[in-house]
């Protein structure tokens, strides 16, 4: 009978003692979980961040291009003057041409609506393209220039 009493407070003692155990490691995983979501928010918002400034950096930089590319129209137009009228004729289509492309790309910048990272990536690569595309055509008329 005193071996069944002993058993009995021994099993006892450790259902309690799981019981307690229990209560603090669920306290403590509820203590991490949500710590770990204010870190995964708190890392979100920082990507957020992140993208939101590396979208306004880049159209700064091709605004920047951009407007390069119109003083050099202004600039090469103004040489243009004296050139005799075949020269100036075949210039003017050739910078007319570069002008609507240099708008269109400022067009296509500002009409970009922020969307998914994904979007940006294929966005900025496009774009980069068609920006060098236009820097090339700007080289290739100042070399015929040259010449």
């Amino acid at each position: 009978m005193m071996k069944k009493l002993i058993f009995t407070l021994a099993a006892s003692s450790i259902l309690i003692a799981f019981v307690f155990t229990s209560c603090n490691n669920t306290a403590k995983n509820a203590e991490d979980s949500k710590n770990a979501l204010l870190k995964a928010a708190d890392d979100l918002n920082n990507a957020k961040q992140a993208y939101l400034l590396d979208v306004e950096n880049y159209r700064n930089e091709i605004l920047a291009k951009i407007e390069k590319n119109k003083l050099f129209i202004k600039d090469f137009k103004i040489k243009m003057k004296n050139e005799n009228a075949d020269v100036k004729a075949i210039y003017e289509k050739q910078i007319d041409l570069l002008e609507e492309r240099n708008n269109a790309m400022k067009l296509k910048l500002d009409a970009y609506q922020i969307n998914e990272k994904d979007d940006w990536r294929k966005f900025k690569t496009e774009f980069n393209h068609d920006m060098d595309e236009l820097g090339k055509a700007f080289s290739d008329l100042t070399i015929k220039n040259v010449n």
